[in-house]
């Protein structure tokens, strides 16, 4: 079986047929996956990842301080909202906007390590509508407030 996703991966990069980006982000997202449970890591999905989750996932991953819509990324999934939201969160485990807001905050821990920002810049690098709805969120999603969370890293 990896040597057929080799050769098909290999015949993709030399014919460079129509959309053979996605097919090749598709073969190696499968290798990725089966290096992964091979490795018994925490969260391989049991299932190989369906193609709009993938385009989902490089999407979201390819700018992940966007403030992403749901139907927004079922239209770059080509498939409906119902069938991406179904999709996501048979294969991921979670939601897509539990995913989307996860994302999001881990972004903003890094960007809160850095002291010369403030959290309202924080919040505007990451497109929030306000430093309130970040810190909403951030707490939320972290369990402690960004001031908070920047007091524990200084100690």
């Amino acid at each position: 079986a990896l040597g057929l996703r080799l050769a098909r991966l290999r015949h993709l990069v030399e014919k460079r047929p129509p959309q053979h980006e996605w097919a090749i982000h598709s073969e190696l997202t499968a290798l990725w996956g089966k290096l992964l449970a091979t490795r018994r890591a925490s969260g391989v999905p049991a299932k190989p990842v369906p193609l709009p989750v993938a385009r989902v996932l490089e999407t979201v991953f390819g700018d992940p301080s966007r403030d992403w819509q749901a139907r927004e990324l079922a239209e770059v999934a080509a498939v409906s909202y119902s069938r991406l939201r179904d999709q996501f969160q048979q294969t991921q485990g979670e939601t897509l906007h539990t995913f989307l807001q996860r994302t999001r905050i881990d972004v903003a821990r890094r960007l809160l390590g850095d002291r010369r920002l403030t959290i309202k810049e924080v919040s505007l690098r990451l497109n929030f509508s306000s430093e309130f709805y970040f810190s909403r969120v951030f707490r939320r999603v972290a369990g402690m407030s960004p001031t908070e969370f920047r007091k524990l890293g200084r100690a």
